[in-house]
């Protein structure tokens, strides 16, 4: 990737996260050499990582408080903090190690009305009674979705924490590796289930409405000016694609 050009490692934990930077650039990787999150240094709220179109295009489209599982560079919530920052929202990361570096390198502090909760979140979605627009399920370490979360129970959880006619949205990163998510997820919602490509990437953002029919989700895909194109495959289902 072009953005990483000329960049070192400013940082490295005892677990093996990195936070590496260019004149641009400041991102973090797990142990490996695979991006999980990027910033703009001198701009945090433009979007560095093509996924992060997908995973809040609901948002934009009807703004709400959100849930988001996962952290990491605090990537999502620089993208959200312009459009959300009067509504008291909440990210949830089982990570020490990663709420430390998200303050430190990546300016998760300066983000108004976020509660960062430090627990696993298989664990607060079945603990929480509070009521999201939204919930952001962005849950990758250094391999694969967790296990822990990679149930049936997750999702039926993360759909009880939605408003009628809130969005889920995942960020899974292969569908081949990840079948398994995706079915879970499309039980949960009765195949209410729209996919989002990610342009020049394997990812893929399941998007589901907590409502009565396909249909509300479709007309605001329909109406929507990031949207493409929509298309149906037979194995795939609803496909939406963003002009980014």
């Amino acid at each position: 990737m072009k953005k990483t050009w000329f960049g070192k490692c400013i940082y490295q934990s005892n677990t093996g996260a990195k936070v590496h930077q260019n004149f641009f650039y400041r991102w973090l990787t797990l142990g490996g050499n695979e991006l999980h999150s990027m910033i703009n240094r001198r701009n945090p709220h433009r979007i560095s990582l093509n996924y992060i179109h997908q995973l809040i295009f609901a948002i934009l489209e009807r703004p709400s408080e959100y849930c988001l599982l996962g952290l990491g560079g605090a990537g999502v919530i620089h993208a959200l903090e312009p459009c959300l920052h009067q509504r008291n929202n909440v990210a949830v990361e089982n990570n020490a190690d990663i709420i430390t570096i998200a303050h430190s390198y990546f300016y998760s502090k300066s983000i108004k009305n976020l509660n960062i909760i430090q627990q696993d979140a298989a664990q607060y979605v079945q603990t929480c009674h509070r009521k999201f627009g939204h919930v952001l399920v962005d849950l990758f370490g250094k391999e694969s979705f967790p296990a822990q979360c990679n149930t049936q129970e997750f999702f039926n959880h993360c759909k009880r924490l939605l408003l009628p006619d809130g969005f889920l949205a995942v960020n899974i990163t292969d569908l081949n590796e990840e079948s398994s998510t995706l079915r879970h997820i499309r039980n949960t919602f009765s195949n209410k289930t729209v996919l989002l490509p990610v342009k020049g990437a394997s990812n893929v953002i399941a998007l589901c409405c907590n409502s009565e029919s396909l249909d509300y989700l479709i007309n605001i895909l329909t109406n929507s000016a990031q949207v493409k194109s929509l298309s149906w495959d037979s194995d795939l289902g609803c496909i939406a694609h963003l002009h980014r």
